[in-house]
C-alpha cells in the first residue's frame, strides 16, 4: 500500500480542505453528472502507521445539482474529491484530521484508497418514478411510504446518536419545495419542533450510507401545504455519543421521597440552613429522560416565592423547600408533577437543580427605633454581602440602598447619639456606602454606554464622599474613587487618592500596582502633550518661516522691479544724450515713444 501511494500518475490538491488526491489508475468516460448515484470500493488507513481502519468495503453517494453549484460549501472533503473521479478510476486521497468525517479516528490523518465501480443515473422529473430497491411503511401510524434507493450498512441509529444527512423536498410534480440541505444533530426520543416529522421517522429506520425517498401526507412536514410531499434523504454518518448522560445512573449521596411520587437524589450537599423563609432563589436547571435525551439545556432561573399569581410545578415547589445553598440534586418527576409540554406531558422527567443563591424575607425597617433599624440593617447587610459575593449585584445594590435610606439621620442627630449607637451606626453605614460605590464602579467599568458610565461614576463620587466624611482614612474607598477618576480621565486626581490610600495601607499591593499603571499613563499623557506642543511649535515656526519667506520674496520682487525701472531710466537718459549730441531736443516722454517705436514697441500713431 505504501509503495502504491508513492507511485502515481498525477496529483491534485484541494486547498479549501487541505486534501490531496493521487491517481494510480485513470478512469474512462465522463465525470458524474447531477442525478447520478456514485458507487465505489473503499479502504481507509491511518496515515501515521498505515494500519487499516474498520469501515465498510463499499459506499455510495448521490450527486445533485446543488453539489456541483458550490462543492466547497455543500460537501465534506471526501465527497469533494469523489465527484472529480471517473468510472473505474483508482486513487489515494489524503485527508488531515479536522477535514474528514471518520468519528472513530477524529485526531488521525487518514488515507483513503478508492475505486469508482458504477455510475447509476436516475430521473428526478417525477419522484414517484424514481427507481428503488424496496418499499415499506414507517411512522407511528404507518402512513409514511419509504422507498430505499440504495442500501446502507450497519444498524439503525439509537436515540441520542449524532446523525449527519442530506435532504431535499419535492412537490408531486418534481419541483423543489426545499432545496438540498445538509444537517447534523442528535437524534432525540421526541421529535424536535424544527425537524420535519417525515425526516425524523425516516432517520429512525435508516442505516449509514442509505439513500431513500419518503412519501409524506399532510401533517408530517412543517409547511402549510395541503398536497403530499416527497423527501429525498441520504444518511451519511451515524456517530455514538460518548458523553451521553443517563440520569438514573448518576452516583448520589442520599435519596428521599418528597410526595406525589416525586423522588429527590442529592448529588452534592449544600451549606447553611434549609431555605424555609425565602423571598427569591437563583437556580440552574437541566433536564433528561432516562434514555439520556436532554430536553432541557442548562439555564439560569430566578424563582420568586412571594410573587402573586405565579404557579410553580409541584415537584419544583417540593424540592425548593428542602434545599440549601450550593446543593445539587436530581428530582424524578412523574407526569402531573412538572409543567413541560411538547410531547413531554406523559413522560417521567429527571430534573437537575443547583441552588446557587437565595434571598431571605427581609426584616422590616419602617416605623422602628434607630436601634431596631440598626439591628435589621445589620442582617440585611450580611445578606447583601453574600449576594454580592455570588455575583448577584443588582439585588445586592438594592439591599445596600435599602440600608442607606433606612439610616438617614436628621441634622445634628448623630452628635446626640449614645457612643454605642454611634459605633454601630458607623459599623454599618460606612461599609454600605463603600459597597454602593463599588457596585456602581463595577457597573461603569463593564458598560460601553457613555451616559450610563457617567451616571454611575457620579454615584461613585457621591458615595465615596459620604463614606470619607465618616472615615477619611478608609483606604478602600480612596482606591475606588481613584479608579473612578481614572475612568473619567482625571489621572492626577486618581493618583492623589491612591497615594493617600498607600499612606494608610503601605502594603496594599492593589494600590501599588494601580499607582504604577497611573504613573505610566500620566507619563504617556505627558509625552502626548509634549508631542502636541512640539507639533504646534513646529507649525508655528513653519508659519513664521513661511511668512518671512513670503516677505523676503516680496522684497526681492520689489528690488527687481526697482532695478528694472532704474535700468529703463538709464536707457532713456542714454538715448536722450545721444539725441542731444545729434542736435535733436526731445523731452523724456517723446524720447520714450521714439525708443519704443524703434524697438518694435506699441504703435501709438
Amino acid at each position: 500500500m505504501e509503495s502504491l501511494a508513492k507511485v502515481f500518475l498525477r496529483e491534485h490538491k484541494f486547498h479549501s480542505c487541505n486534501t490531496t488526491k493521487r491517481v494510480v489508475k485513470e478512469g474512462f468516460g465522463d465525470y458524474a453528472q447531477p442525478n447520478t448515484l456514485i458507487k465505489y470500493d473503499i479502504k481507509i488507513f491511518r496515515s501515521s502507521d498505515l494500519v487499516q481502519v474498520e469501515n465498510p468495503a463499499q459506499g455510495s453517494f448521490r450527486l445533485s445539482f446543488a453539489h456541483l453549484e458550490d462543492p466547497e460549501a455543500s460537501l465534506p472533503a471526501f465527497h469533494q474529491v469523489l465527484i472529480t473521479m471517473r468510472l473505474n478510476e483508482e486513487g489515494f486521497i489524503s485527508i488531515p484530521a479536522g477535514f474528514h468525517q471518520e468519528n472513530d479516528e477524529p485526531w488521525e490523518d487518514l488515507i483513503y484508497k478508492i475505486r469508482i465501480t458504477t455510475f447509476e443515473h436516475f430521473d428526478l422529473s417525477l419522484p414517484n418514478q424514481w427507481k428503488f430497491l424496496r418499499e415499506h411503511k414507517i411512522g407511528p401510524t404507518k402512513c409514511l411510504k419509504k422507498r430505499v434507493i440504495s442500501e446502507g450498512i450497519g444498524k439503525c441509529p439509537n436515540i441520542n446518536t449524532l446523525v449527519t444527512y442530506y435532504y431535499t423536498i419535492y412537490k408531486p410534480d418534481g419541483c423543489e419545495l426545499e432545496p438540498y440541505t445538509n444537517k447534523s444533530h442528535i437524534l432525540p426520543k421526541i421529535p424536535p419542533s424544527d425537524t420535519h416529522l417525515a425526516i425524523y421517522y425516516a432517520l429512525m429506520t435508516m442505516r449509514e450510507g442509505e439513500d431513500c425517498l419518503v412519501h409524506a401526507p399532510e401533517g408530517y412536514f412543517k409547511y402549510r401545504y395541503k398536497s403530499d410531499l416527497w423527501f429525498s434523504i441520504q444518511l451519511l454518518y451515524i456517530s455514538e455519543m460518548n458523553n451521553a448522560l443517563y440520569p438514573q445512573k448518576v452516583p448520589y449521596l442520599r435519596e428521599c421521597e418528597l410526595g406525589c411520587g416525586v423522588i429527590k437524589r442529592v448529588i452534592q450537599e449544600g451549606e447553611g440552613d434549609v431555605i424555609f423563609n425565602a423571598n427569591k432563589a437563583w437556580i440552574e436547571i437541566e433536564g433528561w429522560l432516562e434514555d439520556s435525551y436532554q430536553f432541557q439545556k442548562k439555564k439560569e432561573e430566578v424563582i420568586s416565592f412571594v410573587k402573586e399569581g405565579k404557579i410553580y410545578p409541584v415537584g419544583q415547589s417540593m424540592l425548593m423547600k428542602t434545599m440549601r445553598k450550593g446543593e445539587v440534586s436530581f428530582i424524578v418527576c412523574p407526569p402531573g408533577t412538572h409543567m413541560y409540554e411538547d410531547n413531554l406531558e406523559k413522560e417521567t422527567l429527571w430534573l437537575k437543580f443547583t441552588l446557587k443563591e437565595y434571598l431571605e424575607i427581609l426584616p422590616e425597617t419602617k416605623n422602628k427605633t434607630l436601634e431596631e433599624k440598626l439591628q435589621a440593617c445589620h442582617q440585611i447587610k450580611n445578606i447583601a454581602n453574600r449576594l454580592f459575593r455570588s455575583n448577584i449585584r443588582s439585588e445586592a445594590k438594592s439591599l445596600y440602598n435599602t440600608i442607606n435610606s433606612s439610616l438617614v439621620l436628621r441634622a445634628n442627630q448623630f452628635e446626640t447619639l449614645d457612643q454605642v449607637i454611634k459605633n454601630k451606626y458607623i459599623e454599618i453605614k460606612e461599609p454600605v456606602l463603600g459597597n454602593l460605590a463599588l457596585v456602581h464602579l463595577l457597573d461603569a467599568e463593564e458598560s460601553k454606554d457613555k451616559d450610563f458610565i457617567e451616571k454611575n461614576l457620579k454615584k461613585v463620587f457621591e458615595f465615596c464622599g459620604l463614606a470619607l466624611e465618616i472615615n477619611a482614612k478608609n483606604s478602600k474607598v480612596l482606591f475606588r474613587r481613584g479608579k473612578a477618576y481614572e475612568i473619567k480621565g482625571q489621572l492626577n486626581e486618581a493618583r492623589e487618592d491612591i497615594v493617600k490610600a498607600l499612606e494608610i495601607e503601605p502594603k496594599d499591593w492593589k494600590c501599588r500596582e494601580f499607582l504604577r499603571e497611573l504613573d505610566k499613563k500620566i507619563k504617556g499623557e505627558t509625552e502626548k502633550q509634549k508631542n502636541v506642543l512640539r507639533k504646534v511649535f513646529i507649525k508655528e515656526n513653519w508659519e513664521k518661516q513661511a511668512k518671512e519667506d513670503e516677505e523676503r520674496m516680496i522684497k526681492i520682487k520689489q528690488e527687481e522691479e526697482d532695478k528694472e525701472e532704474d535700468e529703463q531710466e538709464q536707457n532713456i537718459m542714454q538715448w536722450l544724450n545721444q539725441l542731444q549730441t545729434k542736435g535733436v531736443n526731445l523731452n523724456s516722454v517723446d524720447a520714450v515713444n521714439l525708443l519704443m517705436s524703434e524697438t518694435g514697441g506699441v504703435d501709438n500713431s
